[in-house]
């Protein structure tokens, strides 16, 4: 038992690693850029950023896809299976990365831009997917190293761009080529390749629900900025994004965890690994918050630098609101482990509900963060006892698209 749960912590020091490594590129990625790009440029590679957020849901649905059928067992030990709905997603993404340039006026930012950012997104699937089957196959130490390359890779690229010529467009195309290098790093690291063919319909439906719940997850994540933007005068609307930062930081910090114990719900869910999963990801959220409120001026001195001192009372909010959606993301993939679940529309539920509750109240930084965090407080209360509650489907003898059967690996105890 000793050597299990040392086993286990090892595990998530790996993966946690991997992760804030990709987080603090990504974050790296936006400071440099705001130190070398002209104002008007960097508000486009800063909505080009939030495009690709939304769009890279498809990436993580893949991962969750691949994760959780390997780790069930219903790829049989191949994964051409998975890969290939990763090709399919990615060649979707392709084919929409032209006509998504028309959205570019909308948003105010160059076509090419938007194309080459589309395109950064589709070529990041396969990667993706790749690091889905190390996940799924528990090489948590490929899968740290190979989650780390693909952030670094995409932030270097970019920044290397910018810094060649300082335009959104050149970002956009740094973007695309870092992506397209992580994936190939994913690929040979996870000794996979690219299969042909169209995926059978089970593949086409899980990917669906994963990539459904995800956008609805990381709608309800990002959608206060937008609207602080719509209704707060630009200062204030600038000092609410530093903030932002903030809850995005508390949100991506316990994502570790559930990707380390997500392959074991798959194989084999129990009430416990459940409930440690979620309350594993509260005691992160919670000490993220506390050192929010603690250390406030000093967090906002890092984050934004001088000049957002009123921002500074409210930080340990936004930590919470960040806290709260990584709560709800820990739910989620309890639903994702389990094959016999459907979507989660609750998320949608949930952002529609902050845009209808910041409609109403948006006089202030305050009144906006509050009203997300209301929202968001029922929301999770709603989901955990929904969730923690819900029965998964038993494991047993998995079938693939092809008919062939297996049983599902491993017991995942979590001792």
């Amino acid at each position: 038992m000793p050597e299990r749960r040392v086993s286990n912590l090892r595990d998530l020091l790996v993966v946690a690693g991997g992760t804030t490594l990709a987080n603090a590129a990504a974050y790296g990625l936006s400071i440099a850029s705001a130190r070398i790009l002209a104002p008007a440029e960097f508000g486009a590679l800063g909505a080009l950023l939030g495009v690709s957020i939304i769009v890279s849901t498809f990436a993580i649905g893949c991962q969750t896809l691949a994760a959780r059928r390997v780790a069930a067992g219903v790829a049989l030990g191949r994964t051409d299976v998975v890969m290939r709905a990763g090709a399919w997603a990615a060649g979707a993404l392709l084919i929409l990365a032209a006509p998504s340039m028309a959205a570019a006026p909308v948003l105010g930012v160059p076509s090419a831009a938007m194309l080459a950012v589309v395109a950064s997104v589709a070529v990041s699937v396969l990667g993706f997917t790749a690091i889905g089957v190390l996940q799924g196959r528990r090489l948590h130490t490929r899968f740290g190293g190979t989650y780390a390359a693909l952030g670094i890779l995409r932030a270097t690229g970019t920044v290397v761009a910018v810094a060649v010529e300082p335009t959104a467009t050149s970002a956009g195309l740094g973007m695309l080529v870092g992506s397209a290098a992580g994936s190939a790093v994913a690929l040979a690291v996870a000794r996979e390749r690219v299969p042909l063919g169209l995926p059978g319909p089970n593949v086409l439906r899980e990917l669906w629900r994963n990539s459904a719940s995800l956008l609805g997850l990381y709608l309800l994540v990002n959608m206060d900025v937008v609207l602080a933007r719509t209704f707060l005068e630009p200062a204030d609307s600038g000092a609410y994004a530093v903030g932002s930062l903030v809850a995005k930081v508390a949100f991506f910090l316990p994502g570790f965890i559930s990707y380390v114990l997500f392959p074991r719900m798959a194989a084999a869910s129990t009430p416990r690994l459940r409930t440690a999963n979620v309350l594993a990801t509260v005691a992160v959220g919670a000490g993220a918050t506390a050192a929010c409120a603690v250390l406030a001026p000093w967090v906002v001195q890092v984050a934004a630098g001088p000049g957002y001192e009123a921002i500074v009372p409210l930080i340990w909010v936004f930590a919470l609101q960040g806290s709260l959606f990584a709560t709800l993301q820990a739910l989620l993939f309890l639903r994702l482990s389990d094959p016999g679940s459907g979507a989660d529309w609750r998320l949608w539920v949930g952002a529609a509900g902050v845009v209808g509750v910041v409609a109403v109240v948006h006089g202030s930084i305050a009144a906006i963060v509050l009203s997300g965090v209301s929202v968001s407080v029922a929301l999770t209360l709603w989901v955990s006892v929904v969730e923690l509650r819900r029965t998964p489907t038993p494991t047993r003898p998995c079938v693939d698209d092809e008919g062939r059967r297996a049983v599902a690996p491993g017991d995942g105890a979590l001792s």
